[in-house]
C-alpha cells in the first residue's frame, strides 16, 4: 500500500422493489464500512495524489493507529490528499468541516458510522481458502433455516399490550412457534454479541469485548468454524444479507468462509438523520421523519427482498438451505416513515413507572449510551430547531421527550415487523414452511428509560435479556409454548446443528452453548425435571444459570467514590473503540430464576482478564426479579433497589450467586 497505487471501489446497487425502485444505495464494500484496495484514481483530484476516494458518513475510529491531526483542512478531497502524501498512510478522516485525521497500519482500521464525517480506507481482502474436499452432501431429511437476527430487541413481542408495539408479524411467529421469554445474551452490545453467538463461545472465549476484535483475531480464531460456516461445509446453501456478524467484525462478513458463493451477500448501508439546524449528531441518539420517506424507502424492505430473493433460489435448488437475514430496526437513529409513526396516533405510550436510576446502584453500573442527550429532527420543520433534551445519572428526560422515545422505538419496530412477515408470507407461498426451522431473536436487549437507562451496555436485565423464538413444525406441540427455562444465545449453534439434522460439529467439543432442542414443544417450569419432549429423549430441565458480562471504560482517572463522576463519564464508557488491554473494568453478571447478581472488578490488560484480588474489587449489585416473565420492565426488578449492601434475606441467595460468579468467570470450574 506505500504506493498508494490502488483507490477504494464504490459500488452503485439498484434493489428491485417489486415493481418499484429504491434510490441508488451506496454499499460500502468489504463489509459494510471497509474499502477494497482495487479500484480506479479518485476523481476530482486532478493532481492524482488522493489514493482512495471519499466516502461520507463513515469515521474510521482507531487512536492507536492515528499518526497525524491535521486542523483546517477544508475538503474531504484536501485530507485524502494529505493521506496521498505520505507512504505510511493506510485510512483518513475528514470531519467536522476543517479535521483530518491520519492513519497507520494493515488497512483494517475499525469504523463507525458518523454523518458529519467522510473517509477513505484501504483494506486488504482476506486471502481465499485453499481449495478442500468437495462440500459432502447432505444427509437424508436434513431441515431448512431461516434465521432472523434483529438489531436493539427487547423482549415485550408476543404480548399483544395495547400499550406497546404493534407486532403482528411476530405475534404470530410466537403463535405458531415455541417462545423462550428468558433468552440471555452474553454481551449486550453488537459485535461482541455477534461474534459470541455466530461462533458458539463467550466473550472471554474468544476475547472480544470491543468493536475492534474478533473471534477470528483469537487465538486459533482462524480456524474455528462458525455456525454459517458448519452448515455450508455440511451440505447446505448458505445465504446471507444485512446485519448477521457485526459490519466488518470480522472482515467482509466472513466471505468467503460463512457464505455460498451461489448469491452475493447483501450488505448493510443506511443513512442517518438529516440535520437541519446543524451541529448535531443524525445517527446515535436521534429519531426523525424525513420528508418523503416510505417503508419501500428504508434499508429494512431492500433487506426484505433481498431475503426473498434468496428464498426464490433455493426453492428451485435440490440442497436444503441456510438463510439469514439481519434487520436494522429497532436499532438507531429512529428514521420512520411517516406512515409507520401515525400508527401510535390512537395508542397510548406511556413514560416508564421508575424513571430515576434504581436505589442502591452504583455508577460504574450506569450509561447515557453514546451521548447524554437526545435529538428529535424534523427536516420540514420550517425553523430548522432541533428540539432536543440533555440528562443525567441523577435527572432523567421528561416525561413528554421519554414518550417520544419509546413511541420511535415502538414504530422502529413495527416497521421491522412488517419486513419479517413478508419473508415469512413468501416462506408459506413456495410451500416452504413444514420443512424449515424459523429462528427469531435481537442481538440484545434495549432500555427505554427504566432505572434512566437508555439503549443497550449494560448487564441489567432489559438489554442482556432478548427475545427468541423457534419454530419447527414437524415437533409435535411446539406450538404455541412458552419455554420458561434459562436459555442463552450462544446454546443457538449446538441447537440448531442437531434439530437441522446436520452432522455434529466439527468443532463441537470447543463450544460452549448447550443444545437444547428438548426443550421444544414443552412447557417447563426452570430447573424442574418433566416427562419425555416431543423432540426426542428426555426434557431438558433447563440451565441454571444464564451468565452476561459487560466492560466500562475511560473511568480509571475518574475521582473515587463518594466523590461523583462528571456526567460526561457516562457517555462514552461502554468501550467500543477501546483496545482491549485498556478496558478499565469489567462486570460480570449472572441470572438465576429469581435473581440477577453482578460484580465489577478491575481489569488487567495484561492478562485479558478481571483482578479477582480484594484491590481489584469495585462494586456488586442484587436485583429481585421473581416473577418477571419478560413482558414488563416496569415491574421488574421487585422494588427497583440493588439489594447487595441491605443483607436481611437476599444475603443467602448474595453468598451463593457470588460463588456461582467466581467459580464460572475466574476458575472456568462450573458446570449447569
Amino acid at each position: 500500500f506505500g504506493s498508494h497505487s490502488c483507490a477504494m471501489p464504490i459500488r452503485q446497487h439498484r434493489v428491485d422493489l417489486n415493481g418499484g425502485v429504491l434510490g441508488a444505495m451506496l454499499v460500502l464494500l468489504l463489509s459494510g464500512h471497509t474499502f477494497s484496495a482495487q479500484s480506479q484514481r479518485a476523481d476530482g483530484d486532478p493532481t492524482g495524489s488522493c489514493p482512495f476516494s471519499p466516502v461520507s458518513g463513515v469515521c474510521i475510529n482507531d487512536h492507536r493507529g492515528r499518526v497525524a491531526q491535521l486542523e483546517g483542512v477544508a475538503t474531504p478531497m484536501a485530507c485524502c490528499s494529505a493521506c496521498g502524501a505520505r507512504s505510511d498512510c493506510t485510512g483518513y478522516t475528514h470531519f467536522n468541516q476543517t479535521k483530518c485525521n491520519l492513519f497507520s497500519g494493515t488497512g483494517r482500521h475499525p469504523t463507525t458510522t458518523m454523518p458529519s464525517c467522510s473517509s477513505g480506507l484501504a483494506a486488504p481482502s482476506p486471502p481465499n481458502p485453499s481449495p478442500g474436499p468437495p462440500t459432502p452432501p447432505a444427509p437424508p431429511g436434513a431441515k431448512n433455516v431461516l434465521y432472523f437476527v434483529v438489531d436493539d430487541l427487547r423482549t415485550g413481542i408476543g404480548y399483544n399490550d395495547p400499550a406497546g408495539p404493534l407486532s403482528p408479524n411476530l405475534d404470530k411467529l410466537v403463535a405458531s412457534g415455541t417462545y423462550f421469554p428468558h433468552a440471555y445474551v452474553q454481551q449486550a452490545v453488537c459485535a461482541p454479541s455477534r461474534n459470541s453467538f455466530m461462533s458458539g463461545r463467550r466473550p472471554d472465549s474468544i476475547q472480544v469485548w470491543n468493536f475492534i476484535d474478533t473471534f477470528r483475531s483469537a487465538p486459533g480464531g482462524t480456524y474455528w468454524i462458525p455456525m454459517p460456516e458448519h452448515f455450508k461445509k455440511s451440505g447446505w446453501i448458505t445465504l446471507g444479507g444485512g446485519k448477521t456478524y457485526h459490519p466488518n467484525r470480522p472482515t467482509n462478513w466472513d466471505e468467503p468462509y460463512s457464505w455460498s458463493q451461489d448469491r452475493p451477500y447483501f450488505p448493510f448501508a443506511e443513512p442517518g438523520c438529516p440535520d437541519p439546524g446543524g451541529g448535531g449528531n443524525g445517527y446515535t441518539h436521534s429519531f426523525c421523519l424525513p420528508d418523503g420517506l416510505t417503508v419501500e424507502g428504508t434499508y429494512d424492505y431492500a433487506l426484505a427482498n433481498h431475503t426473498i430473493d434468496s428464498l426464490r433460489y433455493v426453492a428451485s435448488t435440490d440442497r436444503p438451505w441456510f438463510v439469514m437475514a439481519g434487520f436494522r430496526r429497532p436499532h438507531l437513529p429512529w428514521r420512520l416513515p411517516q406512515a409507520i409513526w401515525d400508527m401510535y396516533d390512537d395508542r397510548t405510550v406511556k413514560p416508564a413507572a421508575v424513571p430515576n436510576m434504581y436505589t442502591g446502584m452504583p455508577e460504574i453500573a450506569f450509561t447515557c449510551g453514546d451521548r447524554c442527550s437526545w435529538e428529535t429532527w424534523n427536516i420540514s420543520n420550517p425553523s430548522g430547531t432541533t428540539p432536543s433534551e440533555n440528562f443525567t445519572m441523577a435527572t432523567p428526560v421528561s416525561d413528554t421527550m421519554a414518550v417520544s422515545l419509546r413511541r420511535a422505538y415502538f414504530a422502529a419496530l413495527t416497521l421491522m415487523d412488517s419486513q419479517v412477515g413478508r419473508v415469512l408470507d413468501e416462506l408459506d407461498t413456495l410451500g416452504l414452511r413444514n420443512d424449515t426451522i424459523v429462528v427469531f431473536h435481537g442481538d440484545h436487549g434495549w432500555g427505554l428509560g427504566e432505572g434512566n437507562l437508555w439503549h443497550k451496555f449494560t448487564n441489567f436485565e432489559h438489554t442482556a435479556r432478548t427475545p427468541l423464538v423457534i419454530r419447527a413444525p414437524w415437533i409435535v406441540g411446539s406450538a404455541g409454548q412458552v419455554a420458561t427455562q434459562l436459555v442463552e444465545l450462544v446454546d443457538l449453534y449446538p441447537t440448531l446443528a442437531r434439530l437441522s439434522g446436520s452432522p455434529i460439529p466439527a468443532n463441537a467439543s470447543a463450544l460452549d452453548g448447550t443444545d437444547f432442542t428438548p426443550a421444544l414443544g414443552r412447557r417447563v417450569h426452570p430447573f424442574k425435571s418433566s416427562p419425555p419432549s416431543s423432540a426426542g429423549g428426555t426434557a431438558w430441565p433447563g440451565k441454571s444459570h444464564a451468565f452476561s458480562q459487560f466492560p466500562r471504560c475511560g473511568e480509571g482517572d475518574l475521582p473515587s467514590p463518594p466523590t461523583p463522576w462528571p456526567t460526561a463519564a457516562f457517555g462514552a464508557n461502554y468501550c467500543k473503540g477501546t483496545r482491549r488491554e485498556a478496558i478499565f473494568a469489567m462486570g460480570y453478571s449472572v441470572r438465576d430464576a429469581q435473581f440477577r447478581y453482578t460484580r465489577w472488578h478491575r481489569w488487567n490488560g495484561s492478562a485479558l482478564a478481571g483482578d479477582w484480588t480484594p484491590s481489584g474489587f469495585l462494586a456488586e449489585e442484587l436485583y429481585n426479579h421473581t416473577g418477571d416473565n419478560g413482558s414488563d420492565f416496569d415491574a421488574f426488578p421487585i422494588g427497583h433497589a440493588n439489594l447487595a449492601d441491605t443483607g436481611g434475606a437476599a444475603t443467602t441467595e448474595l453468598q451463593a450467586l457470588r460463588k456461582v460468579a467466581e467459580d464460572f468467570f475466574r476458575w472456568r470450574n462450573y458446570s449447569q
